[in-house]
């Protein structure tokens, strides 16, 4: 998901494709609906969810983000979402 929303959005096209690969190789129910409800900000929240964003979890983020193709304002852009829901 995180390669799909790359570019700041996780169209539906490529959450139905995925959805759909996910479903094809025998995902269960359970992991095909928290895909459905997926944002691409959730890579931040997740490295968050103990209260704090730590710097060595944000160099990690941007190396993935990089690593997958992705430019680093469109990472900034997610982590600016990430930010504004704090």
């Amino acid at each position: 998901m995180e390669v799909g929303a790359a570019d700041g959005i996780l169209s539906a096209v490529e959450r139905r494709w995925i959805i759909g690969f996910a479903n094809a190789t025998g995902c269960p129910q359970v992991v095909l609906d928290q895909i459905q409800n997926y944002q691409p900000k959730d890579g931040f929240r997740a490295a968050g969810a103990d209260g704090e964003l730590y710097p060595k979890e944000l160099e990690a983020i941007y190396a993935l983000g990089k690593v997958l193709g992705a430019e680093e304002d469109q990472i900034k852009q997610l982590y600016e979402l990430y930010t504004e829901e704090q």
